[in-house]
């Protein structure tokens, strides 16, 4: 079975066995981006997330015409009472702790404490770097999860996972890792465009740079080098593009960034956050490539389409009712 219609943003694709009925697959890879099988009484599905958009706020549900439907038809043999409220899973232990509710489970008890003045460390170096503080009514909550597995945010809420990266054995991954989902709290409620992940993880490797964590720049160099095999230059492909290769995408946000703080400064990203604090408000209705680099070109005072565009970047100023002379 092959879903219709596919609308595919990149990245994560699967290998799965003999008992996965496969829903989907990469036009590219011919691996499989949707799959399903029955557990117990129900189904169990797992799809890339390039299949569902790449706004945090869901706001983009690209495949919705057929996830949808599939979903309802895959819960049908479930009885559903909607005058029941929707069945809650909550974590353990909670506690307020500083400006936080630190949330943990028996397992990561250990480890919850010790997370928790990483993320004391972090912050002021995130709010340096940015200029300003989280966006209004951002991170409140601090979710220790049971995994070595990443993290994530909602915004008000940042989960990490308790053995990210071998913590705490290895304390840089830990520290780029809070800076990261922390970091998602500082771009809301409009997240960047192309860079949401890049810039996120860009300011987890600032960080440590200035935790003086060799680690940093070895990840940023490593990255940059990556996107360089599939674009010497870093002036041919458009990692607006579709199919423009994961390694490009992220291998020239960092490369951009760099730049940018080569030659504007290190309060480079701080005079960003300003600008696009004061540019673009809650009620806008979206946040594209092409306000993003006018809202540069308004925090670093130079028309930066141009050196967008020699980056082989598809933006137009014309594309963007922001106004690049505001002084």
């Amino acid at each position: 079975m092959r879903a219709l219609d596919l609308d595919h943003r990149g990245g994560t694709v699967f290998e799965f066995g003999d008992d996965w009925t496969v829903l989907a697959v990469d036009d590219r890879s011919e691996k499989p981006l949707l799959a399903m099988r029955r557990v117990g009484k129900g189904h169990i599905v797992i799809g890339a997330r390039g299949l569902f958009g790449q706004k945090p706020d869901a706001s983009d549900p690209i495949n919705n015409s057929w996830v949808g439907p599939l979903l309802t038809e895959l819960a049908e043999a479930k009885p559903i009472d909607p005058k029941k409220p929707h069945r809650r899973t909550w974590v353990e232990h909670a506690r307020e702790i500083g400006p936080l509710t630190l949330e943990y489970h028996d397992g990561t008890e250990p480890f919850a404490d010790a997370i928790y003045e990483v993320y004391t460390e972090v912050r002021p170096h995130l709010e340096v770097i940015t200029g300003c503080e989280p966006s209004p009514g951002m991170v409140k909550s601090l979710l220790v999860l049971p995994t070595g597995g990443g993290g994530f945010s909602s915004g008000a809420r940042i989960a990490i996972g308790a053995w990210w990266g071998n913590y705490p054995e290895k304390r840089y991954p830990m520290v780029e890792l809070i800076a990261h989902e922390a970091g998602h709290s500082w771009v809301l409620p409009h997240a960047e465009p192309l860079w949401n992940e890049p810039i996120a993880t860009y300011l987890g490797i600032q960080v440590g740079r200035r935790m003086g964590m060799a680690q940093a720049d070895e990840t940023l160099g490593r990255q940059i080098a990556k996107g360089r095999r599939h674009d010497p230059d870093y002036d041919a492909i458009d990692p607006l593009s579709e199919g423009a290769p994961r390694d490009v995408i992220w291998g020239k946000s960092y490369y951009v960034f760099e730049e940018l703080r080569r030659l504007y400064g290190e309060d480079f990203m701080a005079k960003y956050f300003a600008a696009k604090r004061r540019l673009i408000t809650k009620n806008r209705p979206s946040y594209s490539m092409d306000d993003c680099v006018a809202v540069w070109s308004v925090a670093l005072d130079t028309d930066l389409f141009p050196w967008f565009r020699s980056l082989a970047f598809d933006v137009d100023r014309d594309r963007t009712d922001i106004e690049l002379n505001q002084g």
